[in-house]
């Protein structure tokens, strides 16, 4: 191959011939020994192996940092389940039905480190409650900023003081009992970002079923 031709080879031909050839810098050692790598900032390293080292320390480095968040969410996701645990056990062991609904609240705040956690009612027929119906009506745990239209609609029903809530989860409390209007238990934090829009919701369900099951219990 003349210089000029291989002059007018392109980066990705090389690439393609390296891979089709992947002993070549083997066989040819004289071209090896020509190339130099850069680092970036004007550093150099002296040889392919040293490059490939260093390339698979950051893989390495980068993997051990999804570990470590992996692990995190593992321990997390561990303490919620003790907590939710707790919480059941906790009402079962309750003989006093009446005082079921003062429990789960007052354990819901203490575990989850909550301001807020009330069970309110959802009454259609209530113009301050038709953003609530919506939300009921959706029939899945939501979560809103508390500067929001929905947050600032919950915050109304509870009366409760917008300076110390930042962000609420509005959990729709399955089924109502007969003869009794729609239910919901809300969950109010300090926090701005502790309940967004679109995070997961499966905790916020567990805790809905968990709830639902202790109130109809009380009014059983």
């Amino acid at each position: 191959m003349s210089i000029e031709s291989a002059s007018e080879l392109t980066a990705p031909q090389v690439a393609a011939y390296l891979r089709a050839h992947p002993h070549f810098l083997e066989e040819h050692p004289d071209v090896l020994s020509q190339i130099v790598l850069s680092l970036g900032a004007g550093a150099t390293v002296s040889s392919l192996l040293e490059r490939q080292v260093l390339t698979l320390r950051e893989k390495v480095k980068l993997l051990e940092q999804r570990q470590a968040l992996m692990l995190r969410h593992a321990q997390e996701n561990e303490a919620i389940q003790r907590k939710l645990t707790q919480l059941v056990r906790a009402l079962l062991i309750s003989r006093d039905a009446g005082a079921r609904a003062d429990l789960l609240t007052d354990l819901l705040g203490q575990h989850f480190s909550l301001p807020v956690v009330e069970i309110i009612v959802v009454e259609a027929s209530q113009a301050q409650s038709s953003s609530l119906q919506t939300l009921w009506d959706a029939q899945r745990p939501s979560c809103w900023s508390a500067a929001s239209d929905q947050g600032a609609a919950v915050l109304r029903h509870l009366q409760a003081p917008s300076e110390a809530v930042g962000s609420l989860a509005f959990l729709p409390l399955q089924p109502p009992p007969e003869g009794r209007p729609a239910r919901a238990l809300v969950l109010g934090a300090g926090d701005p970002a502790r309940f967004e829009p679109g995070q997961g919701i499966v905790f916020l369900e567990r805790i809905a079923e968990i709830a639902s099951a202790a109130l109809h219990a009380r009014d059983g």
